[in-house]
C-alpha cells in the first residue's frame, strides 16, 4: 500500500480490507453518489466524445496524425470533472491544465508498476530507481492540495482518477487503452464492428441500452485476451469463456457489493467502453495507430 502521505494522512476506501466497518460505510456511499448521477453519465459521456473527436479531426486534417493520449486524457479528465463538480474544469482555475495535475500524484502511486522496457541488463537501475524505495510523497503534495482544494475529498479524488485505470489494467486511460486494443488488429474487425454498430443503431432508432445489448461483437471486444487482442473471443458459445475474466477484483459475472473489493465502477466502465465503440465507428470505417509500452498505450491515431 502507497504511504498514506499521499492521500493527506488517510486510508482510503481502496486500502481497507472488507471486514473493515468503514469500508462498507465508504463504499456504500460511492455506490449512492452513482446512483444519483445515473442520468448524466451517458448524455455527458457521449458529449464529450463528440468534443474528442472534433479535436481529433482537427489536428487529423493539418498533421495527418494525431498523439491519441493528450486528446483522450483531456476528455477523460473533463468528463469526470463535469460528472462530480458540474462545471466545465476551463471554467475554473485549473484551466486548460486540468488534466495534467493529477498525472504527477498519479505517478508516484503507479511507479512499482511501470516498466520502461529496458534490456535485461539495465532492469537493476529501473527496479531501482522504481521498484525498491517508494517515492517520497512531499514531492508532490503542492498538486495535491491544489487539486484536492477542487475535489475536496482525498478518497474520492483516488477514486475517481485511480479505480478507472488500476482495476482494468490500464495505466493512464480507458479511452487510449481501448483504442490501442481495437486498433492493433486492423481493418478487417473494424469492418465487422462498423457494420454490426450501423445495423443495430438503424434497426432501433438510435444508440439504447437494447441496441447496446444487441451488439454482440461490440460487447466482446470490451475485453482483452493476456497475450493476444481476439475480438470474437467472447461471441456465441465463447460467451460461457466471462467466467474466466478476472478484472477489478473480481470475475467479470460477479456481483458489485459493498463487502466485497470489486470497483464500484466496474459496470459503468463497461457501458461507456462500449458506447465509445459505438460512436467511433458511427464516425469512422477504420483507423490506424503507432503503440509504445511505457505508461500510454497507444501513441499516434491515423
Amino acid at each position: 500500500m502507497p504511504s498514506i502521505s499521499s492521500f493527506g494522512g488517510y486510508r482510503v476506501c481502496d486500502f481497507l480490507d472488507p471486514f473493515e466497518p468503514k469500508h462498507a460505510c465508504l463504499k456504500g456511499l460511492i455506490f449512492s453518489i452513482l446512483v444519483s448521477l445515473r442520468n448524466k453519465f451517458i448524455p455527458l459521456f457521449r458529449n464529450c466524445l463528440s468534443e474528442l473527436f472534433v479535436n481529433l479531426e482537427d489536428q487529423l486534417s493539418v498533421k495527418g496524425k494525431v498523439y491519441f493520449n493528450t486528446i483522450s486524457d483531456k476528455m477523460s479528465f473533463n468528463f469526470v470533472f463535469r460528472l462530480f463538480c458540474d462545471q466545465n474544469p476551463l471554467d475554473t482555475r485549473l484551466g486548460s491544465k486540468g488534466s495534467t495535475m493529477p498525472d504527477k500524484w498519479l505517478f508516484f502511486q503507479l511507479a512499482p508498476l511501470i516498466t520502461l522496457g529496458l534490456p535485461k541488463l539495465l532492469n537493476f537501475f529501473e527496479d531501482l530507481l522504481f521498484h525498491t524505495f517508494p517515492l517520497p510523497a512531499f514531492l508532490v503534495k503542492p498538486n495535491y492540495i491544489s487539486f484536492i482544494m477542487l475535489f475536496m475529498c482525498p478518497w474520492l479524488r483516488f477514486w475517481t482518477k485511480l479505480r478507472k485505470f488500476q482495476h482494468l489494467w490500464w495505466v493512464e486511460n480507458f479511452a487510449s487503452c481501448l483504442i490501442k486494443w481495437v486498433g492493433l488488429p486492423g481493418e478487417k474487425l473494424h469492418r465487422e464492428l462498423c457494420d454490426e454498430i450501423k445495423t443495430v443503431v438503424r434497426v432501433e432508432g438510435g444508440i439504447t441500452f437494447s441496441a447496446l445489448e444487441k451488439m454482440t461483437l461490440t460487447k466482446s471486444v470490451v475485453f482483452e485476451d493476456p497475450e493476444k487482442f481476439v475480438g470474437h473471443m467472447f461471441v456465441g458459445e465463447g460467451e460461457k469463456l466471462l467466467k474466466y475474466v478476472y478484472w477489478s477484483n473480481g470475475r467479470e459475472i460477479d456481483d458489485l457489493t459493498m463487502e466485497n473489493k470489486q470497483c464500484p465502477a466496474k459496470d459503468l466502465v463497461v457501458l461507456l467502453s462500449r458506447i465509445m465503440l459505438v460512436e467511433l465507428f458511427l464516425r469512422y470505417d477504420t483507423f490506424t495507430i503507432e503503440a509504445e509500452t511505457l505508461v500510454h498505450p497507444p501513441r499516434s491515431f491515423r
